[in-house]
Formats: C-alpha cells, sequence, structure tokens
C-alpha cells in the first residue's frame, strides 16, 4: 500500500498534506466569493432555486455564500444596511429575513 495517502487524525491534529488541501480550498472558496460584485446579490437571487429553508443553505455553494451575505451585509454602516432593505424586492417567503441577520 505504499504511495497512498493516510488522512487518519490522531489526536487532535491533520496530516501536514490534508492541512494544506484544505487551505488551498478555502483560499480559493474566499478569493472567489471576494470577486463577487458589489453591493451583493440578497441569497433569493443567487440561488433562486432555493426556498428560504432549503437544504441547499446548509450545504455546499448556498450555505457558503449565505456566510459570506450575512458577514458582508453586517459589515455595512446602519445607513447602508438600511437603503439596501428598501431597495430590495423581498419575496414573500423571505419577508423579515434580512432583519434577522441584523444585530
Amino acid at each position: 500500500m505504499s504511495g497512498e495517502k493516510n488522512w487518519k487524525i490522531e489526536g487532535e491534529t491533520l496530516p501536514p498534506e490534508l492541512l494544506a488541501m484544505l487551505k488551498e480550498k478555502s483560499q480559493a472558496m474566499q478569493k472567489a466569493l471576494d470577486a463577487l460584485p458589489r453591493p451583493l446579490a440578497p441569497p433569493w437571487q443567487e440561488f433562486p432555486n432555493y426556498s428560504r429553508v432549503s437544504m441547499g443553505w446548509r450545504m455546499g455553494a448556498g450555505e457558503s455564500y449565505l456566510d459570506y451575505f450575512r458577514e458582508w451585509f453586517l459589515s455595512l454602516p446602519k445607513e447602508d444596511r438600511q437603503a439596501y432593505l428598501m431597495a430590495t424586492a423581498i419575496p414573500d417567503g423571505w419577508a423579515g429575513w434580512l432583519e434577522t441577520i441584523q444585530p
């Protein structure tokens, strides 16, 4: 079995190859998210086939986008968040959602 990768986690450390791969994937995802146009599209426009309660928001691209959107939205000054809310057509199924992510 020589040459096979061993991804077994021992203790609390990851094998260096796995750590490097995860870091590379994370950096690529961050670069793709950072390249999105501003202002960010609300989640229901970015993923129009996902309902508000879709599993797509808890796994994969939908989850990453939702986390990134939330971080971006909360980084805006309060006045800009209010302007975004006023300018955004919110579908019935999403009514009140943006308000729930504000502090």
